[in-house]
C-alpha cells in the first residue's frame, strides 16, 4: 500500500503542480490504533513553483484530494507551515513525529525538525490536546458499550504532553528569531523548480 500512496503523490505533484516536501501518514494509522476499515490520511507540506508566490494576492495554501472513502491527502503550503510553526501549532509537530513517512525533502526536514524545539509552547499544546480529549469525551454515549477504540481517542491526547512527544523546549519569544527563521528555511529550499524566496 505504501509504494501505491507514493505514486498517487508523485501523479498529485506533476498535475498540480507541486513538490512534496514531506508526506506522512496522520491518524489512528500513524498511532498505532487502526481497525480493519480504517483510511489512509495522508497530511503534507508542500511548495509550489515560484511564480505562484510572485502575486500581488496571496493564493491558497492549502491544498486536499479525496479520491474515494480510504484515501485523502490534505496538506499545506510552506509559507503557512512556518506560520504555524512559530505558533506552536501541535498538528504540525504530530506530522513532524509521524512513524510512517512516504517522501520528503530531507534537508527541509532536518532544518524544520531542528527549529521546532524553539517555537513549542506548553501552554498552547496542553489547551490543544485537553480540547480534543474532552470533545471526545462528549461525544461517547457513556450509558452504552463504548468500543475501545473511542478510549484510545480521549487517552492519547492527555498521554502526549506527558510523554514529551512533540516536544518539550518553550519558543523565544524574539520578533528578530522569527524572521531569521524564514529566512533560514529560505536558505535550504533550493530547488531547480520550487523556489522560496531569493533569487
Amino acid at each position: 500500500m505504501k509504494q501505491a500512496i507514493q505514486e498517487k503523490l508523485t501523479h498529485i505533484a506533476h498535475s498540480e503542480p507541486l513538490h512534496f516536501l514531506l508526506a506522512v501518514e496522520s491518524g489512528s494509522r500513524a498511532w498505532g490504533f487502526a481497525s480493519p476499515d480504517s483510511d489512509y490520511d495522508v497530511r503534507a507540506i508542500y511548495i509550489r513553483p515560484q511564480q505562484y508566490y510572485l502575486q500581488i494576492d496571496e493564493a491558497k495554501d492549502t491544498f486536499e484530494f479525496i479520491e474515494n472513502q480510504w484515501f485523502d491527502v490534505g496538506g499545506w503550503d510552506i509559507r503557512k507551515t512556518l506560520r504555524l510553526l512559530r505558533k506552536s501549532n501541535a498538528v504540525l509537530l504530530e506530522w513532524l513525529r509521524s512513524p510512517i513517512v512516504y517522501t520528503q525533502d530531507d534537508d527541509f526536514t532536518g532544518r524544520l525538525n531542528a527549529l521546532a524545539p524553539q517555537y513549542v509552547q506548553a501552554a498552547a499544546l496542553l489547551h490543544h490536546y485537553r480540547g480534543i480529549a474532552g470533545n471526545a469525551l462528549r461525544n461517547m454515549d457513556l450509558a452504552q458499550p463504548v468500543k475501545l477504540k473511542k478510549w484510545f481517542y480521549v487517552l492519547r491526547p492527555l498521554l502526549l504532553p506527558i510523554c514529551g512527544t512533540v516536544g518539550s523546549q518553550t519558543r523565544r519569544d524574539s520578533a528578530n528569531d522569527a524572521g531569521g527563521t524564514d529566512e533560514r528555511m529560505a536558505n535550504g529550499l533550493r530547488h531547480p523548480n520550487y523556489r522560496f524566496g531569493g533569487n
